[in-house]
């Protein structure tokens, strides 16, 4: 079938941003066919996901010619996926940038069901009913409590979406170390965070550690039980009192393990495996005790997470050197480590699959990737935190089964 170029003359009132410009100059979008008579979807000039269906369009002209089919009067333009209202909003604060700038953020929201921007909208507006505003069935909110547990690229992940969420942060102890814990209260959601550093035990990372955290605990399970509670303490009393219905559990530990005083060399030895597989049995039974001693009557669901993969270049360069632990390969080895611990045993309710998301799903070249990460080349921009949080969300809704956004 030829490919269909689709002429952008009228569309809705209040378009996303990164589509304004190109329609003031009335630019064409080349777009790939699924239905030759009433829709088609794929990419504009800028790697944005579209879709034009004409069904919902008055007067649509379509002309057969030699090269496709070209539109003359444009139908109803809106997202490639249904579910993604960031087109419809006419106020879309911080996710205007990452839209224009990010292909990670774009071709994530095109494939995955987006949670976060309707959650973001009610959390700065609260009900208000205009039209074209996502109306919300909540399953992360309504008296349920979210739990990451996990290093710095979660700390900067659920500190940006707190802020984005109109969300008041409470440390456990204020003005104390670099990854303190804390409690984010927000209008739609409820976020507890706590730092980790190694799954088993707390890695040295050659002093690293004693910058951001001084306190030392036998192993990291000790950790979880000890703090834990002390957050808990910090959260806001329900409405009536009742404890949360549902508590998600995200953790993951993929970076601390590969650096000194854990697994700081290329390839995970054995002594260290059974020291990683013993850190997941311990922290699992952690946190059911624990949430279960001061939640009773909740629900638990610990979703491990997958590693994000850290810069190819940077990889590469530890492998020439032959010297340091923090590698894709050594990555991968710890996910199937946990894998295969976590299904054998039974452990948790599933993952947060980061890794294959970005390695197999997204697909993007590595200088595309390497475009979302810090100079570091572990840490990811504020937009593709803003997508991490959307798989966590995604895998609750997956335990859940069903639908949470439908648009007005």
């Amino acid at each position: 079938m030829p490919i269909p170029v689709v002429d952008v003359v009228h569309v809705l009132p209040k378009p996303p941003r990164f589509l304004r410009k190109a329609m003031m100059k009335e630019k064409s979008y080349t777009l790939h066919g699924n239905n030759p008579v009433d829709e088609w979807s794929g990419r504009d000039s800028g790697n944005n996901f579209l879709r034009i269906d004409s069904s919902s369009s008055t007067q649509t002209n379509k002309t057969n010619v030699e090269d496709g089919i070209t539109i003359k009067n444009t139908p109803k333009l809106v997202d490639h996926n249904r579910n993604h209202p960031f087109g419809h909003l006419p106020e879309l604060g911080n996710f205007t940038t990452c839209q224009d700038t990010s292909p990670f953020f774009n071709k994530h929201f095109s494939l995955v069901q987006d949670h976060l921007s309707p959650l973001w909208w009610r959390s700065i507006h609260g009900n208000d009913q205009q039209s074209n505003i996502p109306s919300i069935n909540n399953p992360f909110g309504n008296g349920k409590l979210l739990i990451i547990i996990g290093d710095s690229l979660d700390r900067k992940m659920t500190d940006y979406v707190c802020q984005i969420m109109n969300g008041t942060k409470t440390k456990e102890e204020p003005n104390r170390e670099l990854a303190h814990p804390f409690v984010c209260v927000s209008p739609m959601i409820t976020t507890v965070y706590l730092n980790i550093f190694g799954m088993d035990t707390d890695c040295t990372n050659d002093g690293a550690k004693l910058k951001v955290e001084l306190r030392e605990f036998n192993h990291t399970a000790e950790r979880i039980s000890t703090i834990l509670p002390t957050l808990f303490g910090l959260l806001p009393p329900s409405g009536n009192n009742d404890p949360p219905s549902d508590v998600f559990i995200q953790i993951g530990s993929h970076v601390w393990d590969l650096t000194e005083g854990c697994n700081n060399h290329i390839g995970i030895d054995e002594q260290y495996e059974q020291r990683y597989r013993r850190g997941i049995r311990r922290v699992h039974t952690a946190l059911q005790d624990t949430v279960h001693s001061h939640f009773p009557t909740s629900k638990i669901s610990i979703l491990w997470k997958m590693a994000a993969p850290i810069s190819l270049k940077f990889s590469n360069q530890l492998m020439e050197r032959g010297d340091a632990g923090m590698v894709r390969m050594n990555q991968e080895a710890l996910i199937t480590i946990l894998q295969n611990e976590t299904g054998a045993s039974n452990l948790g309710e599933g993952y947060v699959d980061v890794w294959n998301h970005i390695q197999r799903q997204l697909s993007l070249p590595e200088d595309v990737l390497d475009g979302e990460m810090e100079l570091d080349g572990y840490h990811y921009t504020k937009c593709a935190g803003l997508v991490f949080f959307n798989l966590f969300l995604d895998a609750i809704w997956k335990l859940h089964d069903g639908p949470t956004v439908q648009m007005i």
